[in-house]
């Protein structure tokens, strides 16, 4: 027994595991600090923090502020407004993202992407037309970027002597810096039918590869969407999907917008079965499930 504690009570904490917070190296968060962590992660990336992602906050940051030996949320909060460096800024936005993707997610994208960039490749009014430019915002670990690149080149053998190539960008440097490397594990292509499966190499530790080929297609860069955009257009179709999600509506609409500017007339914008662009309706046209074609954007497909 434990002097000046009840038995039972030891015993039920014990057994339901209330200790488990201490265990688990995670620390107590208020409903105010919680409050400062949506407004900071708000502030740099234009993330809008629901209440339903409280515990995440805690798992996740959590380990960090034990690692800089500080002992509550506030004076991590304090670190990053007073003495943070670049990068303690950065870990902490790639925390509190979330990165769930698959190689041909909604393939009905990808159906359409084939037929469109068809039309592009094969039009007999622009034989000297070689240049295609495809942007993935919000890549994460790169399936999207990949599976653009292995789905095109092997639908359209003419691209691999085009001017193609796709840029993939995100805000969270570690899944950036994974998407580089086009190795991933073999379970990742489970459910993938045999034709789309042979797309990819193996490597002799189990893994599989994205070919060469579609790799030297992909640009992975890091990019905070709510900062200045370095890229001038336009692009041939834009792939941003299940990001808007994390925006609330004035921030969703200044990025469509920003985005429409960047497409080429009558390009395509692939968004997430979750997501519409309600707010800007003027700017787009439906013309399939989430799939929006541009009514403005620029007119040349041969600018730089």
């Amino acid at each position: 027994m434990v002097e000046d504690q009840p038995y039972c009570l030891f015993v039920v904490e014990r057994v339901t595991g209330a200790s488990s917070k201490m265990d688990n190296g995670e620390i107590s968060l208020s409903d105010r600090e919680f409050e400062a962590v949506r407004n900071k992660v708000y502030d740099l990336a234009g993330i809008s923090m629901s209440d339903a992602k409280r515990t995440l906050v805690v798992s996740r940051l959590s380990k960090i502020i034990r690692r800089l030996n500080l002992d509550t949320f506030t004076a991590y909060l304090e670190h990053l407004e007073r003495g943070a460096s670049a990068d303690d800024i950065q870990e902490f936005i790639n925390a509190l993202t979330t990165n769930l993707t698959r190689f041909f997610r909604e393939d009905h994208h990808f159906d359409h992407l084939n037929d469109y960039i068809g039309k592009i490749v094969n039009d007999p009014a622009n034989p000297n037309k070689s240049r295609l430019r495809l942007w993935s915002a919000g890549c994460s670990t790169g399936q999207e970027p990949y599976t653009i690149a292995l789905s095109l080149l092997a639908a359209h053998p003419k691209l691999k002597s085009w001017d193609f190539k796709i840029l993939a960008t995100d805000i969270d440097t570690d899944v950036v810096e994974k998407a580089k490397a086009g190795i991933y594990k073999a379970g990742d292509l489970s459910g993938l039918s045999p034709e789309r499966v042979r797309l990819f190499d193996r490597d002799g530790a189990g893994n599989v590869r994205i070919p060469d080929h579609a790799r030297s297609v992909v640009t992975f860069k890091s990019l905070n969407l709510m900062e200045p955009w370095p890229m001038r257009g336009p692009f041939d179709a834009i792939f941003c999907r299940n990001v808007a999600i994390y925006f609330n509506k004035p921030t969703q609409e200044k990025m469509f917008t920003r985005m429409g500017e960047l497409l080429a007339a009558g390009a395509f914008l692939y968004i997430g079965h979750s997501e519409n662009l309600n707010s800007v309706a003027d700017k787009f046209k439906l013309v399939g499930k989430t799939v929006y074609q541009n009514k403005l954007g620029a007119s040349a497909r041969s600018a730089a």
